[in-house]
């Protein structure tokens, strides 16, 4: 018990290091001044996780405790075991464990505010002051910069846009076709989510795949509607083999993402 008290601030301190790296790697992989601020709520785990784990460590008292230290060491294990070292899976592997920090994080401004030194109940009320602060500059980042930032990456061809197309322009298209070699079942079930949120899951049922070979083959029923990227090499040659360009989808960045063309 006393090595675990030892070891408690040193363990508290890497995994307040490795919770920010997890959750937060854009700011290692691009460092911008809107990403760095979040730093800001990491600093005040850095000092909050430690106290927290030692306060834990020290009492030892509750299987209330044991849930909390073990849980937060243990729980994201498996993710981090099953899936791929990409950023894009660095929020569900840390996800899991955030409640349990947080609470060991609440028991270290408990222990820290009970402190008799002046010094530590400053610090206590200085994490606790950051936190807020943080939240603000997460909040404005998310509602102005960020859906423009992530539009390429959480939907790159802004099938809530494709869907409100074809559903405005398209419903009574005899057949969908999603372009085999731009969308795959990641991108497709997309696509299926903004047909069933608007109540449309008739023209997931017209929906179908094609190859690159058979979209320039004959046959395909005029007023068919093909959904491709707008970075296709192809889409200059299909407007001569009977497709035509009925709209360019662009995302919340103003990219071009998608396009979506009729058969004549």
């Amino acid at each position: 018990m006393a090595q675990l008290r030892t070891l408690a601030v040193p363990l508290g301190v890497i995994a307040a290091v490795l919770l920010f790296l997890l959750v937060n790697p854009w700011i290692v992989l691009e460092g911008t001044i809107s990403q760095i601020v979040t730093v800001a709520f990491w600093l005040s785990f850095i000092l909050l996780l430690p106290a927290g784990l030692w306060a834990l460590a020290y009492a030892w008292r509750s299987t209330y405790d044991w849930v909390l230290l073990l849980g937060f060491f243990l729980v994201p294990l498996p993710i981090v075991l099953a899936m791929p070292e990409a950023p894009f899976y660095a929020t569900p592997r840390a996800i899991l464990a955030a409640p349990f920090g947080v609470l060991i994080a609440t028991a270290g401004v408990a222990v820290l505010v009970r402190n008799r030194l002046p010094m530590t109940r400053a610090l206590a009320l200085m994490a606790i002051v950051l936190t807020p602060w943080q939240f603000a500059s997460f909040a404005r980042d998310y509602f102005t910069d960020y859906p423009q930032r992530s539009a390429a990456w959480i939907d790159a061809m802004n099938f809530q846009g494709v869907a409100r197309y074809v559903i405005d322009q398209a419903s009574n298209a005899p057949a969908v076709f999603l372009s085999d070699d731009d969308i795959r079942e990641d991108k497709s079930v997309k696509w299926k989510f903004h047909l069933i949120a608007a109540k449309r899951p008739d023209l997931w049922a017209r929906t179908k795949y094609l190859s690159p070979e058979a979209q320039a083959a004959p046959g395909i029923e005029a007023g068919s509607v093909l959904i491709m990227s707008a970075s296709n090499a192809r889409l200059g040659s299909l407007t001569g083999d009977g497709w035509s360009v009925a709209t360019i989808v662009h995302d919340a960045a103003g990219t071009a993402s998608a396009a979506i063309l009729k058969k004549r």
